[in-house]
């Protein structure tokens, strides 16, 4: 409808767009308000390297006394803000070729020249007609994420470290039965020379009776949740020797006592079995000898006990 004098002097138009002008306002303050002391850092920038309009957060993240100071300080952003000035040019170009949202992570420079670590999404905005007109993006400071994952790495590392230094076979399983982590000794059963080469992986089918055997009980333990432990086994590896273990598994379980994997271990007892055959030998040949004499033979203790005796012992005392 054409706005005639009439309009012009009816004081309902001037009360209406009073109102609106209010709501607007007020929409504006919410605006800032959000925009403002929203917890991650907001700014709009030319593609050229300035910024338009900053948040608070954002001012302070960079080590500014307000957002005033940085669009007024940051000439270049790729230079002064940058710890790499040629990530810049190459995620904007990356949004020109046709990438509607970048993300990326990199390390941003502190007034002060100190440097941390953020993850920046970027956005172009276009006119009408399809030009750049700016740059949005958003920044996170992540110095606490990338920490907690140095750590997660580093004690990651560690026990790689303890596991793969243990003779002793190490392996752990998710609830589906995948490896999660194993070490050199379990790789080594398998001819698998790097023993991450495993992980995320199940194995459905083992030519190999003895691994087949050590890995028998896995599906069970993981439906049923019961331990196995110290359970003694013998077999032949791929070079047709023969190998005993002490096996133990361990259900892995939530809070709410859930199976969610298994750690399994196993001992090579081998060489402790042949030994306790060569001491049973030793000694059945010994008892042999004590019985095939008409003497009397027997054994005291520094405490004059009696260890051994044949059965020539007891006729005589």
């Amino acid at each position: 409808m054409p706005v005639t004098s009439e309009h012009i002097n009816d004081p309902r138009l001037y009360r209406e767009l009073e109102r609106q002008i209010a709501l607007y306002l007020t929409d504006l303050e919410k605006y800032k308000a959000i925009f403002n002391d929203a917890p991650l850092g907001i700014f709009r920038a030319t593609i050229g390297g300035k910024y338009i309009e900053v948040n608070n957060t954002f001012s302070s993240l960079l080590g500014y006394g307000s957002p005033e100071e940085l669009i007024r300080s940051v000439k270049d952003i790729a230079k002064q803000i940058y710890a790499n000035a040629r990530e810049r040019k190459k995620l904007i170009a990356e949004i020109l070729k046709g990438t509607a949202v970048v993300r990326h992570e990199t390390h941003f420079k502190r007034l002060n020249g100190s440097l941390f670590p953020v993850s920046i999404t970027l956005k172009m905005v276009y006119n009408e007609k399809g030009k750049p007109l700016y740059l949005s993006g958003i920044v996170e400071d992540i110095t606490i994420r990338k920490k907690v994952q140095n750590n997660l790495i580093n004690e990651r590392n560690q026990l790689r470290i303890l596991i793969d230094n243990i003779p002793d076979y190490i392996y752990l399983k998710d609830n589906k039965d995948e490896f999660i982590i194993v070490n050199k000794a379990f790789a080594g059963l398998l001819k698998i020379k790097n023993p991450d080469d495993l992980t995320g992986k199940s194995i459905p089918t083992i030519t190999d009776k003895f691994v087949a055997n050590l890995l028998r009980d896995d599906k069970e333990i993981l439906k049923h949740g019961r331990p196995l432990l110290n359970k003694e086994e013998s077999g032949k590896n791929s070079e047709g020797k023969v190998i005993h273990t002490y096996t133990s598994k361990i259900p892995l379980k939530d809070n709410n006592k859930n199976v969610q994997g298994l750690i399994g271990i196993g001992r090579d007892i081998t060489e402790l079995k042949l030994a306790q055959q060569q001491i049973s030998a030793s000694q059945a040949n010994l008892n042999a000898v004590l019985e095939s004499t008409k003497n009397a033979i027997w054994s005291l203790n520094r405490e004059f006990n009696l260890i051994t005796a044949n059965i020539h012992f007891n006729p005589v005392f």
